[in-house]
């Protein structure tokens, strides 16, 4: 009889045992898994994420594809030009076919010129064969002054400019001033600017745009005494051009 109660109890035991690790798991399985709500918040704010980037990438795809564009019509346009050129001298060349104040054949581009030049001193009354050397020599040394002059403004325009960008970023050192520069609403703004407004004052004008509504107040109306009078009441900002807004804003600023 004792042996069959033992035998009862440790079954009992047993089973109590089994229910416990399965009630166990069932919570450390409660506890892993999301419930259905978090799963759906943890869904929407991917989806959110995901658009944002989407966003993101397709803007810039897009600027990218614009400067590609923007680059093919420039090389397109400075081709277009060169043939266009080239034809022109070509047409002259089988025209003209000799120099006739040396009776040699022209060729090319550099024949031409040379005829050219002859014709010129010939109509000034100058002898074409005895003032050609000089002539020549004139030109080219006119020619190459020119470039180097080009080359020199060139490279003054771009000391200016990597100025005005440090000067940019020493005032705001977190702008990123490349992606600045692409941005096509700036570049809207600042076209017709550059070289009359530094870069920090076409930045800062244009960031200021934004402001000036909340900047400005409603204007008051004109009283009798003020009309009678013939004062004009102040322009709001908003009515301001761009001049007038960086004379207003350095007026009152001090920048």
């Amino acid at each position: 009889m004792m042996q069959e109660e033992e035998k009862e109890n440790g079954a009992a035991e047993t089973e109590n045992e089994e229910v416990g690790e399965e009630e166990v798991k069932d919570e450390e399985k409660a506890e892993s898994e999301p419930s259905a709500n978090e799963g759906d918040d943890g869904k929407e704010d991917g989806k959110s994420e995901k658009k944002t980037q989407s966003k993101s990438v397709n803007a810039r795809f897009a600027q990218e594809r614009r400067e590609r564009e923007a680059q093919a019509k420039a090389k397109a346009e400075k081709e277009a030009r060169e043939a266009e050129r080239r034809a022109y001298v070509k047409g002259q060349v089988d025209t003209l076919k000799t120099n006739p104040y040396t009776g040699d054949p022209i060729t090319d581009e550099t024949d031409l010129e040379q005829y050219k030049v002859m014709k010129e001193l010939d109509e000034k009354g100058d002898d074409p064969l005895k003032g050609f050397a000089k002539a020549w020599a004139d030109r080219t040394r006119s020619e190459m002054s020119k470039r180097e002059q080009a080359q020199a403004k060139k490279a003054e325009e771009a000391k200016q400019a990597q100025k005005e960008v440090d000067d940019l970023v020493a005032a705001y050192p977190g702008l990123d001033v490349p992606a600045l520069v692409k941005d096509d609403a700036f570049q809207k703004f600042a076209s017709g600017k550059y070289g009359r407004w530094t870069l920090t004052e076409i930045y800062e004008t244009y960031k200021a745009k934004d402001g000036r509504q909340a900047e400005s107040k409603p204007r008051a109306k004109s009283s009798p005494s003020s009309m009678a009078g013939g004062t004009s009441e102040p322009k709001s900002i908003n009515d301001m051009t761009d001049d007038e807004f960086l004379r207003y804003r350095s007026e009152k600023y001090g920048y």
